[in-house]
């Protein structure tokens, strides 16, 4: 059951419940909560219920509903969310960091430049999500389902620039070796861009897995094709 108290307290406002968190130490226990119901009092003319930039950090919101509120800019970092419905849910640039959506449903959910570092996201379903600047550094997502959501317009991996193109960069993007000195010399300069090493490093290609992103590099049997793996690839 959640606590009554705290329900009390959100159906105040964003601005009295993030004031009440500076200054009481509590932890929000609003599992279950069916938040389009409690919050009747908050929905705009148009039937939506905002709470942007409220602090739920380290809430426990375990199968709450959700689904459709507004969580622009909140804060989530902590916060118990298993088994949640997230069901179109607006939580662009929120801070998730550390949560656990274990078995959570975000189907449909707006996440554009969220961050999900080090979140628990087993067996969530992330379908037909915005994912674009999303931040998924360290996150567990094993068994998550992300069909006919663009992942790969997310951060993924650490480094100092994970969403750019590389071949964009015309100077490499088309490059041809005749050595395999050469061919590992291509192999340095994109790992360097990637992970900020200066271009002129004597290191040699060896890095520690934990803390830099591994590069695996392929060919393709024609020149023509784009450079994207082939579960990256739209199809019909």
């Amino acid at each position: 059951m959640p606590n009554h108290e705290h329900i009390y307290y959100l159906r105040k406002g964003v601005k009295v419940w993030n004031d009440l968190r500076k200054d009481e130490s509590f932890r929000p226990d609003l599992k279950g909560v069916v938040f389009s119901d409690v919050l009747k009092e908050l929905k705009e003319p148009d039937g939506a219920v905002h709470l942007n930039e409220i602090n739920l950090k380290s809430a426990d919101l375990s199968t709450a509903d959700l689904s459709h509120i507004y969580l622009r800019d909140s804060i989530l970092e902590q916060a118990n969310l298993q088994g949640a419905n997230l069901l179109g849910t607006r939580l662009e640039r929120a801070k998730c960091s550390q949560a656990d959506f274990t078995d959570a449903t975000l189907f449909g959910a707006e996440l554009n430049q969220a961050d999900f570092s080090e979140a628990k996201l087993r067996k969530t379903i992330l379908d037909c999500c915005e994912l674009e600047g999303a931040n998924f550094w360290l996150a567990d997502l094993t068994g998550a389902s992300l069909t006919a959501s663009e992942f790969w317009t997310a951060k993924i991996f650490f480094g100092r620039n994970s969403t750019h193109c590389f071949k964009n960069n015309v100077e490499n993007s088309m490059k041809e070796v005749s050595s395999v000195s050469e061919f590992l010399e291509v192999f340095k300069t994109i790992k360097n861009f990637y992970t900020g090493l200066p271009q002129d490093s004597s290191s040699d290609f060896t890095f520690d897995v934990e803390e830099e992103p591994v590069f695996y590099f392929r060919g393709h049997t024609r020149d023509s094709w784009e450079l994207r793996p082939s579960v990256m690839r739209k199809r019909n």
